[in-house]
Order: C-alpha cells, then sequence, then structure tokens
C-alpha cells in the first residue's frame, strides 16, 4: 500500500516537474520582440504629427518635381499621385515623403502576385540615381525615398509600406492599384474600302445598223470599289503593350487580313494607326480576284458584239493588286464593352 502510494506521489512530483520545464522552455522560445515593438511604435508616434507633402520639399529639397511615373505617398495613408498606366512585369516607382528620421526605417514590401517567381523584391531596391532628397541634418525635415518595385503580375497590384527596426515590423499603410496585362498583338475587324477596281459586262442593244435584218449590240463595262469585311491581326513593332480602350495611345503598327466572305480570294497587308485600344485605321495594299475581259477576246468598252445562242462575253477571273483604306474596332476591347453592357442591362 505504502509502495503504490510512494509511487503516486513521485509520478505526480515528476509531472509538475515536467510541465514546469514545458512552459518556461516555451516562454523562453518566443521570441524577444516586444520591447522593439514598442520602441517602435513611439518612434512612428513621434514622427506622425509632422506634416510632409510635396509642397513641403519643393521648398527643402531644391524645388521636388512630382514625376509622372511614380506613386508619391506618405507611410500614413496621404497619396497624391500615382502613374497612369502601370504595366505587367514593369517596374514601379515609389517616392516615400516622409520625415528625416524615418528614412531608416520605412519601406515598401509588394503583397500581390509576382510575375517572375525567379526574382522577388521584398522591402524596396533603392533607385541609385536619387536614392535620398534635401540634405538639411534635422531629422524632423522632411525629405523623399525613392525605392522601386518590380515584376507585378497583371490584374491587381498590392503594396504596403511597412516600419522596421530589428524584430519589430509595423505596416503603417497599404495601396491596391490595378496592373495592366501586356500584348504581342491583337485581333481586330472592321469594314475596308478597296480601291482594287472590279468590272462588270454587260451587252446593250444599239440602233438599227443599215441592214435592217441585223441587230447589232454594243459591249458596256462598269467598273466599281466594293466595300469589304475584313478581320486581321496587328503585329506591334514597339513590342508589347497594354491594350487599354479608355487610354489615348497612338501608335503604327504591322497590319494583315483575310476578307470575312470570301478568305481565300482577297488578302490585306499594311500597317495599322491605332488611337487608343479600341479603335484604328489601316492602310494598305488589298491583294484580291477581280474580273477582267479575256485577253484573246481583243474586245473594249464600246466595241460592237454579238453572240450567237448559248455565247457569253468572254471573261476572266484574275489576281490584281490594289489600295484599300478602313478602319477597326479591336476584338478583345469590343468583348469587354460587350460584356459589360450586358451586365448593366441585367443588373
Amino acid at each position: 500500500m505504502k509502495a503504490k502510494l510512494f509511487s503516486k506521489i513521485m509520478f505526480s512530483t515528476y509531472m509538475i516537474f515536467f510541465v514546469a520545464q514545458v512552459t518556461a522552455q516555451g516562454e523562453n522560445s518566443k521570441p524577444k520582440s516586444t520591447e522593439a515593438d514598442v520602441e517602435l511604435e513611439k518612434t512612428i508616434q513621434k514622427y506622425a504629427s509632422i506634416r510632409c507633402t510635396p509642397d513641403e520639399l519643393k521648398l527643402l529639397s531644391d524645388g521636388y518635381i512630382i514625376p509622372d511615373s511614380a506613386f508619391v505617398i506618405s507611410p500614413f495613408g496621404y497619396s497624391w499621385h500615382q502613374p497612369n498606366q502601370i504595366l505587367a512585369g514593369s517596374s514601379v516607382y515609389i517616392d516615400l515623403i516622409l520625415p528625416k528620421g524615418l528614412s531608416n526605417q520605412v519601406g515598401v514590401i509588394r503583397t500581390s502576385e509576382t510575375r517572375d517567381v525567379n526574382v522577388v523584391h521584398y522591402f524596396g531596391v533603392p533607385d541609385d540615381q536619387n536614392a535620398a532628397m534635401g540634405s538639411v541634418p534635422d531629422e524632423e525635415t522632411c525629405t523623399v525615398k525613392r525605392l522601386t518595385l518590380s515584376y507585378f503580375e497583371a490584374g491587381e497590384g498590392k503594396m504596403a509600406i511597412q516600419a522596421r527596426n530589428g524584430l519589430a515590423t509595423l505596416n503603417l499603410a497599404e495601396y491596391a492599384f490595378p496592373v495592366s496585362a501586356t500584348y504581342s498583338g491583337s485581333i481586330v475587324f472592321g469594314p475596308v474600302l478597296s480601291l482594287l477596281k472590279d468590272r462588270s459586262f454587260s451587252i446593250v442593244p444599239s440602233e438599227y445598223g443599215s441592214n435592217t435584218n441585223q441587230n447589232t449590240s454594243t459591249l458596256n463595262i462598269e467598273e466599281y470599289n466594293n466595300i469589304h469585311y475584313v478581320a486581321g491581326f496587328t503585329a506591334f513593332l514597339n513590342g508589347p503593350r497594354a491594350i487599354e480602350p479608355s487610354v489615348w495611345d497612338p501608335h503604327v503598327d504591322l497590319f494583315m487580313g483575310i476578307d470575312v466572305v470570301d478568305p481565300l480570294d482577297n488578302g490585306y497587308l499594311g500597317f495599322n494607326i491605332s488611337l487608343n485600344g479600341f479603335f484604328s485605321f489601316n492602310v494598305g495594299a488589298h491583294a484580291g480576284k477581280v474580273n477582267r475581259l479575256a485577253s484573246y477576246s481583243n474586245l473594249s468598252a464600246g466595241d460592237n458584239i454579238t453572240l450567237g445562242e448559248g455565247e457569253s462575253i468572254p471573261t476572266v477571273s484574275k489576281w490584281d493588286v490594289g489600295l484599300f483604306v478602313g478602319f477597326n474596332i479591336d476584338a478583345r476591347s469590343a468583348a469587354i464593352a460587350f460584356s459589360k453592357t450586358v451586365r448593366g442591362l441585367i443588373n
């Protein structure tokens, strides 16, 4: 009986000792960042009341000018400027306007998808050309810290401004922005006016000749231009770019197309002049089959002609080349516009 009681006491003592050891180890294994967190928060609070704006920098750093291709933001959620368009895979420039005392602790981290999984920039890369502006020694003076983030995937780009101090990290602000996909070309369609003249032939009865038993006729030839409906591919000569219907972005590109109705009998090659991502004009050469008089007939317009029963005017269909002009609509942009219209009607 005493042996069993002694065993229970020993087991209970061992369990209490074991739990105490585990608890102690758990406390010791926690990262000792509490003091750093508190210190970082105090630092941020110290500088949060300092007013820093682009107007302040114009006076403090020899006329700071807001760049068109950069975000101009503060660590505290203020935004003064952002690029009109950000392309997938390109670099994003961030001008952080902040008190100089925070410049070594605050940076930018990308929180959205990365286009190139082999290259990751987490905390921003200083721009060597202009890493910091303003050299006033007072740490409460405003300055700008220029960073770059690259390889954003198409869709929605996201980045966060963070402050770091040793083990401590504090999120200060988050920003989201659209990132446009880029394309090497586009599918377009639309009408073109071909200056390659086609011809029609007919026989026009003439007045009776001196032989009242003979009815003579003359050959009539009419020339006309055709309007064709063309689908084609536009190859971007200056490299991949975004296709944005609402952005004025003129370009001259290579155009190749086929006739929608007679694809085997008509081809188009020329240049496409795009105004934006929706409308464009094209001009070039149209190669197509047209009707012509057979060379062996030795006939021309106005000649007298007499056809026997079952005979027809001798014509041939042959390839010829002429100019064309037209306008196009981008197929992708048209599909997006149609989809938005349908959703608007449904909703």
